[in-house]
């Protein structure tokens, strides 16, 4: 199944942009709630959606093109280097274009030439596998997660670190606690803790029980756990890494709801 990423942002100017399976992006007020604007030209689905530096917007599809389009809805480039679909976009803080592909590239690009300036191969193109999540780091350093192994990768130079392969399982979601710190959530019930830069294993955090889908750095470096079951829970990184703060439900709300009536 393909990844659907960013597809609702907010502009500088307070606009609202959205993109559907209906190959459209559309510009919406966000104080009355009217469209605005429809940009047409992808042939496909639109997976992910990005505004850029220079105030114009960038879109990734199905039809394996990223477009470049003017707030007035104009087309105003069309990049078609990628040889599958496009999953996700990210602004770097180079102020250069990052995207990935089920092609199991990723490239970065000069956003006012459109040039591809690296290139990132992360295996072999495999039908059941692909890209599952990216994070940023300092310095233009990003980690990218692809099946059981985790890339640390320079987007300067376009040069890969490292690559962290101990894990077990498929590892499809990751969040930056500090620096060079990240979380890795597998698909079983535990999150490793790893320190990028130094290619350290720092500890683990099991949720018995359960199946963790997603991860996410809350405030004051909470690491935040969603699993299958409708369950988050709240963990603080420190020395000892199994500690869980808390835990929200879906059971907890339903009981809180029928008290409340």
């Amino acid at each position: 199944m393909t990844m659907i990423d960013k597809c609702l942002q907010v502009l500088p100017s307070g606009l609202i942009i959205s993109c559907s399976p209906n190959h459209e992006i559309k510009i919406w007020d966000s104080e009355v709630g009217d469209c605005i604007n429809v940009f047409k030209g992808h042939e496909h689905r639109i997976n992910t959606i990005t505004s850029l530096p220079d105030g114009n917007i960038a879109s990734g599809s199905d039809d394996n093109t990223i477009r470049f389009w003017d707030q007035s809805g104009n087309c105003i480039k069309v990049l078609k280097d990628h040889q599958d679909i496009i999953l996700l976009l990210r602004v770097l803080p180079n102020q250069t274009l990052l995207s990935s592909s089920r092609d199991n590239t990723l490239r970065i690009w000069d956003i006012q030439t459109g040039e591809c300036l690296h290139i990132l191969q992360v295996g072999t193109k495999i039908k059941e596998e692909y890209i599952r999540d990216i994070a940023i780091l300092k310095n233009n350093i990003i980690v990218v997660t692809f099946g059981d192994s985790t890339y640390i990768w320079d987007t300067n130079n376009g040069k890969v670190l490292n690559v962290l392969k101990d894990h077990d399982k498929l590892v499809h979601s990751l969040a930056v606690i500090s620096d060079n710190i990240i979380a890795l959530c597998q698909y079983n019930d535990s999150i490793r803790i790893w320190d990028a830069a130094k290619d350290r294993y720092l500890g683990t955090i099991t949720i018995e029980n359960e199946s963790i889908c997603s991860l996410v750095l809350g405030s004051d470096g909470l690491i935040i756990a969603g699993t299958y079951n409708g369950a988050l829970y709240a963990y603080r990184p420190g020395i000892t890494f199994g500690e869980m703060l808390l835990k929200f439900s879906r059971q907890t709300a339903t009981d809180s709801d029928k008290d409340q009536h």
